[in-house]
């Protein structure tokens, strides 16, 4: 796993996220993040599913939105936790 439950991570011009919860799907790795405020004492807005991966020493970080894989990705998570 690149990122762990519980980091912070900062994507997209600076904006911070959550990680709520990470699991992996067919050697895929996939995240449940959401956004935190600029004092870093709340979440904003819904959570967002994510997948990461390493390619030319540079980590992709791309948004799931497709719900079938959404729904696996959190039914992995709730499960593990």
């Amino acid at each position: 796993m690149y990122f762990t439950k519980d980091e912070i991570i900062e994507i997209n011009n600076g904006k911070k996220y959550l990680i709520i919860g990470c699991t992996k799907i067919a050697e895929k790795e996939y995240y449940k993040i959401c956004k935190i405020g600029e004092k870093m004492d709340e979440l904003i807005g819904n959570n967002k599913y994510i997948t990461v991966s390493k390619e030319n020493g540079h980590l992709i970080i791309e948004e799931i939105l497709e719900t079938p894989l959404i729904k696996a990705i959190e039914e992995k998570i709730v499960s593990s936790e």
